[in-house]
């Protein structure tokens, strides 16, 4: 009998404990916050002051930067990109930097975010003679 009683007042707690997360969904699901951001590593931003384009060890960088613009479509900024030469190697290796003009483009939906998903720069802009930098679309 005791054992029945026991149950009884459990189930009662959990329906209540249930009707209470339906009145009250909490912080989880929350709506996002409007407008077009990218992601920085792990970190989702909107106009971040820098920005790390090798998420693994940092080696190459956007520092410095001043948005001119930022629309839901693309956005324009000026900065500092910043790399390292890696020679002899990459502990070891000589930085460089040179100012640079570039823009963050192709929004795209990613889950519940609108995120842009490149930076666009003059041509061999990134070291990699390609005018593209393809930014992550998850936290790396």
């Amino acid at each position: 009998m005791k054992r029945f009683t026991l149950t009884g007042a459990l189930l009662v707690t959990l329906n209540i404990s249930g009707l209470m997360l339906i009145a009250n969904p909490g912080p989880a699901l929350a709506a996002n916050p409007p407008g077009t951001s990218l992601y920085n590593c792990t970190l989702l931003q909107v106009r971040p002051t820098n920005i790390v384009l090798t998420c693994a060890d940092s080696n190459r960088y956007i520092k410095h930067i001043t948005w001119i613009s930022w629309t839901s479509v693309s956005a324009q900024a000026t900065g500092t990109l910043t790399w390292n030469g890696c020679s002899p190697a990459c502990y070891d290796g000589k930085w460089y930097s040179k100012k640079i003009q570039f823009s963050a483009r192709d929004p795209k939906t990613v889950l519940t975010h609108r995120i842009f998903t490149e930076l666009y720069g003059p041509s061999g802009a990134w070291g990699m003679g390609s005018r593209v930098w393809l930014l992550p679309t998850k936290p790396e």
